[in-house]
């Protein structure tokens, strides 16, 4: 799962804190080194990602393993027997759309695309590939287009579905949030954010190339008791999901917030905002539990909560938080506990910008801006380095751990790599694929985009 973060200092009291020098990682070792992995298909009909075009790239597994969707040519998503690779079937936009959002449900009969640039949603029949019901949304109008082409992503968004995938999240154009009965098509209730933007901002920052997730997101919480909205003003909303009640603004008196995401087992949520703000929220009452990182002078950030590796990264529990921390004297990261904000541990001396921890929550993985390696394992409890992994041609741009945590995919402009998360033992070096890179939910297959319109699916040994 990229997700799809002020006033008061962390709680720093009883912290931690554990400094480490910039002391190397213990060398990968040789002696665990992950076999090969067997080529299933060459999947032809992929369209990878462009910023030029504005066209982001889709590549996942349905629920069950099933099903494979990938992101094809004039805009379409293209949906694949996982096994073998088998194209069944194509969903395609209508006349002068396109999509850059996609979700299974959970039966993966039923798929849900999100369309641009109005940003409505189609749910298709993943069987006939039919289009079942489509729930609208923004209108055709200018702004709409121009905010839909600032999204910084390079990857479909999700679609927000209730965990049980009754309800259905819609945008209008007046930043009401619409839920609707994905069943009946039935409108249920709305929550009106009432943003307060400054577009004036909004335009000089688009003027000179920042670019801005300008759309409202909006997410249930993993209960689905909870929804919380931002749509880049300075008060994200947490609202009771059964009702539309507002429960709180969360509002800590930073800059414009574009980011939120819930964190499972800590019971919070956590919010980005442009300057590098990250704040960490009651996910229940809204009440302000921690600032984890403030404004970072007057430059523009603009932090993304990704579901695998990104700039800010949280386990899959939620319990624990990473971050890149940055000021006049330091490079360094730190981990926070989400229960409370207190920071667990400080990297010094590390420039790292991308995050994952893995799926038992006990090791982190960091990458960029060092010289030596391609990426660094620590002790997610402590920050106690683990190894390194020798460094390939380009810094990486993706860090995703398997779904058992053995293996570590890194990718950038050359290639993925496949390694040990264990010793750090390179597997295997997969020229001709790039990013997205996803396993399979049994972690038996892996997907992989490429730069010559196709896509590859392997079988891991």
């Amino acid at each position: 799962m990229n997700l799809r973060l002020r006033t008061r200092a962390p709680r720093l009291a009883h912290a931690l804190l554990l400094l480490f020098a910039a002391a190397p990682a213990l060398p990968a070792q040789e002696a665990s080194k992950p076999a090969a992995p067997r080529l299933v298909a060459s999947l032809e009909g992929y369209a990878g990602p462009s910023l030029i075009n504005g066209r982001p790239a889709l590549a996942a597994f349905s629920p069950d393993g099933r099903l494979l969707a990938l992101s094809g040519e004039n805009r379409t998503v293209r949906l694949h027997e996982a096994a073998t690779g088998k194209l069944l079937l194509t969903l395609a936009p209508e006349k002068g759309e396109g999509f850059n959002g996609f979700a299974f449900l959970q039966d993966s009969r039923v798929g849900a695309t999100r369309n641009m640039p109005d940003r409505s949603v189609t749910l298709w029949d993943l069987t006939t590939g039919r289009a079942l019901t489509k729930f609208a949304a923004r209108e055709h109008s200018l702004e709409t287009k121009l905010k839909a082409t600032s999204v910084p992503s390079q990857e479909y968004v999700g679609v927000p579905f209730s965990p049980d995938g009754r309800v259905l999240l819609t945008e209008r154009e007046d930043d009401v949030v619409v839920a609707w009965d994905a069943a009946t098509g039935k409108e249920l209730l709305t929550f009106d954010h009432k943003t307060e933007t400054n577009m004036a901002k909004d335009a000089l920052a688009m003027l000179f190339g920042t670019p801005l997730p300008l759309m409202m997101s909006a997410a249930y919480s993993p209960e689905g008791s909870r929804v919380v909205t931002a749509n880049g003003d300075k008060t994200p909303k947490l609202w009771d999901a059964a009702t539309g009640r507002l429960v709180a603004a969360l509002a800590s008196g930073g800059e414009r917030v574009y980011a939120a995401a819930f964190l499972p087992a800590a019971r919070a949520v956590l919010t980005a905002g442009f300057y590098g703000e990250v704040d960490l929220w009651d996910a229940e009452t809204g009440a302000h539990r921690a600032q984890l990182l403030r404004k970072r002078g007057k430059r523009n950030y603009v932090v993304t909560v990704e579901r695998d590796g990104g700039p800010v990264a949280f386990s899959r529990d939620g319990r624990l938080v990473a971050a890149h921390v940055e000021d006049e004297r330091n490079d360094e990261f730190k981990i926070w506990d989400a229960s409370d904000g207190h920071v667990l541990a400080t990297v010094s001396k590390n420039k790292s910008r991308l995050f994952a921890f893995s799926p038992d929550g006990r090791t982190l993985a960091s990458a960029g801006g060092d010289r030596e390696a391609a990426a660094r394992l620590w002790d997610a409890q402590t920050g106690r380095p683990k190894v390194s992994l020798a460094k390939t041609s380009d810094d990486a741009r993706t860090l995703l751990f398997s779904p058992d945590g053995r293996l570590l995919v890194t990718t950038n402009d050359k290639g993925v790599w496949l390694w040990d998360a264990e010793t750090g033992a390179l597997g295997s070096a997969l020229d001709r694929s790039r990013a997205p890179a996803r396993f399979s939910p049994d972690g038996r297959l892996l997907v992989t985009g490429g730069t010559d319109k196709t896509a590859y699916l392997y079988e891991l040994k």
